[in-house]
């Protein structure tokens, strides 16, 4: 009768023993589950921020660009100082913005 008891009291120890490792596995796994979305969810941020940035530029440069044709002296100023810094440095992708200079019919 002791060694029947024994024997139940091992067995329901060990059941005990696999309950709480599963537990254990379980929460661990919850808690992966949590710090990837967490991640996730600040990777998505990030990029939506950026997105936001990136828009906010454009559309000041857009702005600053119906600005600049809206104002002609400061689109002939630009022509010039385009112009002359090829002339000094001598990119080469300067090299347009000088010509557009030269072939304008402005007597400035």
């Amino acid at each position: 009768m002791k060694e029947k008891q024994e024997k139940n009291l091992k067995k329901k120890q060990s059941k005990e023993k696999r309950a709480k490792e599963l537990k254990e596995k379980r929460e661990k796994e919850d808690e992966l589950e949590r710090k990837r979305e967490e991640e996730e969810r600040k990777e998505r941020e990030e990029l939506r921020r950026k997105s936001e940035e990136t828009k906010e530029k454009i559309k000041k440069k857009k702005q600053k660009l119906k600005k600049d044709l809206s104002d002609p002296q400061k689109l002939k100023d630009q022509k010039l100082e385009d112009f002359i810094g090829w002339l000094q440095n001598g990119k080469k992708d300067d090299m347009g913005k000088s010509a557009e200079l030269l072939v304008s019919d402005d007597d400035d």
